[in-house]
Formats: C-alpha cells, sequence, structure tokens
C-alpha cells in the first residue's frame, strides 16, 4: 500500500523527535539538524545527528534518524565521570554501527514498535488509513539500490561487507599473497 505523501518536513521533523525521544535520547545533552546525509558524532555530554528528509515519504528519513539514535544512545550511555579513561571511551565503529543497526533493524522493525509508533505518525503526519502490517511491508523491502543508507537489511549488509573488504584493516589481515596490490 502506497502512503499518500506529501509529509512536509517540520511533520516528519515532529515524528522523529517524539520517537528519538520515546526510544531513550536525550536532548539536553544532544540535538538533530538537516544535512545531505544521516550522520552522528559528538562525546556523550554533546551528540550531534543529522539527517535528511524527502516530502513525497518519510520512512527513510524517520528510519535514518533511528538509526542515527542507536550511535547517540550508544555514546550517551557511556560513563560521563570516567571519559577520561581510555577504556571508558567508545569502542570504535564495528560497536558503534552494531549499536545503531540493532535500534534501526531489530527495535525499530519490529510490529511491536509500529504498535506504538503508528498513533504518533497517524496524529501528526495524518496516516489514518494506515495499519502496522502496511508499515512492516513498507520497513523490511527488499529492493537494489546505490544507496547505502536506503538499502533493505540484505543491501545494508552487503555495502557493509564491500567497505569492509575494502579496509586496509581487512588488507592487512589477508595473507601477502591474497592482497591486491595497485
Amino acid at each position: 500500500k502506497a502512503f499518500a505523501g506529501p509529509f512536509p518536513i517540520d511533520k516528519q521533523k515532529a515524528l522523529g523527535l517524539e520517537l528519538m525521544k520515546a526510544v531513550g535520547f536525550d536532548f539536553h545533552h544532544g540535538r538533530l539538524d538537516i544535512s545531505h546525509h544521516p550522520f552522528c558524532g559528538g562525546v556523550p555530554s554533546d551528540v550531534r545527528m543529522t539527517t535528511r528528509y524527502r516530502t513525497d515519504e518519510f520512512l527513510s528519513s524517520l528510519m535514518g534518524m533511528l538509526h542515527e539514535t542507536g550511535h547517540g544512545l550508544y555514546e550517551q550511555n557511556l560513563p560521563h565521570d570516567l571519559s577520561h579513561w581510555p577504556s571508558m571511551r567508545a569502542r570504535g565503529m564495528a560497536m558503534h554501527e552494531s549499536q545503531s543497526l540493532f535500534q534501526e533493524m531489530q527495535l525499530s522493525r519490529r510490529p511491536e514498535f509500529w504498535a506504538f509508533a503508528l498513533p504518533r505518525a497517524r496524529d501528526i503526519l495524518g496516516l489514518q488509513d494506515v495499519t502496522v502490517d502496511d508499515l512492516l511491508a513498507h520497513v523490511h523491502r527488499v529492493a537494489r539500490g546505490f544507496i547505502r543508507v536506503d538499502a533493505d537489511d540484505l543491501e545494508d549488509l552487503a555495502h557493509l561487507g564491500v567497505r569492509l573488504a575494502s579496509s586496509p584493516i581487512f588488507q592487512m589481515s589477508r595473507p601477502s599473497s591474497q592482497v591486491s596490490r595497485p
């Protein structure tokens, strides 16, 4: 079932902010802005996130916000008072990505999440005839795509695999006979 837009940016942002707060993001120690690509960075006491909006649909922005919220929650829940110790800082990109993907792929794509979020989406975006099953069909769709942040579950993992396989660290861990040289 297609969702009838347009979806004004201010309403998409309102829904995203409400859901970010509902899953635990602390806006006293973080913020959300607009950019061309979703991003999260900062330190536990100041987490900055960005997202992008499209008025013809709302799910890519919302799922991007929830993904970045996973990064933000990880940062915000590191021990503030011990952040001067290296062992109390973020453990790296793998841990960060595990937390953001857990929020986006495992929590925010579940029927229980949408049973909670749909009444808010109806109020804010006017999705009166949309059901939880309609939303689940959209967030679980599988389709080819070249843009990682718009990718489905399978394509997202393929994008990450290509990125990891081409990284210098992965190249260094393979026997020298398997490392491609320029």
